[in-house]
């Protein structure tokens, strides 16, 4: 910040409101954008704020995430508004996509739901330049902007061709059986076992095994219910999910854990053959489940043992190279989220300008 620039509270300098509908005012076919406190927004059929806003979440998951709207909208009850703001709006967006998560919403509320409240906006502190600076430094992020969001758009339709790429070399291997390969269904090869709850004073932080959830690890401790690798599938929420488990772990309820017959079935066959299939699609419900039953249904073929083997030799390879691909793209897209904020500090430090 250059020693002539002045700082003011943000409430002196914009009208804080929040909207007032729930979530049923959203109307999918509405004509006017519904901002929540979810990331992407809504449509309703009414309009309570209009020209340049920025708009933040109050509670939830997303609290310190900046969105900026020039035009007719509405906002659910706990979203905040901020309207007629004294400085170039697009500068006081800028200003917060830089410092809100990391100071506006350091301090949060509430336990089962977090949020954040009035206060949250009276301490923020926005540093500013003269009128002719502030839109001197809006048109240079709106520029480096664009392009670093082209980028990213691209590096991202890069990471999910690579993806679609592994997944369609396994739908062709899986589709272009042999004439040796056998009919069956999935409950005829491997079993799903439910998972079990772990009481909390058994959980520890640096426990000798993994505890699975629907998604993947989420804690360890030195006590295991199973002891043999296998593969962990979301049972509720992330339904469908797939985990490669270690030897001994512990899978919670909302798991389902393979058993089957390593005489016959190669576990990283199994594992593609369900990649395959892809079960999420068979999820149901509101907060998504898989039946085993409806798994045990499905018709697959099935290989010897050896041309199992054979297979996961070749998807071995091809997952390794489709790693590799993922983890250059990732690193570019984590590359081009510190540029942003290279830049954003420049510009709040009073370096992008003369």
């Amino acid at each position: 910040m250059k020693p002539d620039w002045e700082v003011k509270k943000l409430t002196d300098i914009a009208k804080v409101k929040t909207g007032k509908w729930d979530a049923n005012h959203a109307n999918t076919n509405g004509a006017y954008l519904f901002y929540t406190c979810a990331y992407t927004q809504s449509k309703c059929d009414t309009k309570r704020f209009s020209g340049e806003c920025i708009i933040l979440p109050g509670n939830g998951v997303n609290v310190g995430e900046v969105f900026y709207y020039s035009g007719d909208f509405d906002a659910y009850q706990r979203t905040y508004v901020l309207s007629e703001i004294q400085i170039m709006p697009r500068y006081l967006y800028y200003h917060m996509i830089f410092n809100w998560k990391d100071i506006g919403v350091k301090k949060q509320y509430g336990s089962a739901t977090n949020f954040i409240k009035i206060g949250n906006f009276h301490d923020y502190k926005v540093s500013y330049p003269s009128f002719p600076e502030q839109k001197q430094i809006v048109e240079i992020l709106d520029k480096v902007f664009a392009l670093i969001d082209r980028a990213k758009a691209n590096t991202e339709k890069n990471l999910q061709n690579a993806r679609e790429l592994f997944q369609s070399e396994l739908d062709r291997i899986f589709s272009q059986k042999g004439d040796d390969w056998e009919e069956k269904k999935l409950g005829e090869i491997l079993k799903l076992e439910y998972g079990k709850p772990i009481d909390k004073n058994v959980r520890k932080f640096n426990g000798l095994y993994p505890i699975y959830g629907a998604n993947g690890i989420i804690g360890r401790t030195d006590h295991f219910y199973h002891e043999k690798k296998t593969i962990i599938i979301g049972r509720k929420g992330s339904a469908g999910v797939l985990n490669l488990a270690e030897e001994k772990f512990w899978p919670l309820d909302v798991t389902y854990y393979v058993v089957y017959n390593d005489d016959r079935y190669s576990l990283m066959f199994l594992y593609y053959l369900l990649s395959a299939i892809e079960l999420p699609n068979y999820a149901k419900g509101v907060k998504p489940g898989i039946n085993r039953n409806d798994v045990y249904n499905i018709s697959v073929s099935i290989p010897l043992l050896l041309e199992q083997k054979q297979i996961v030799e070749i998807l071995d390879k091809l997952s390794a190279e489709t790693q590799k691909l993922e983890a250059i793209y990732q690193k570019k897209l984590s590359y081009l989220e510190e540029l942003k904020k290279s830049i954003l500090d420049k510009a709040f430090r009073g370096e992008l300008t003369e």
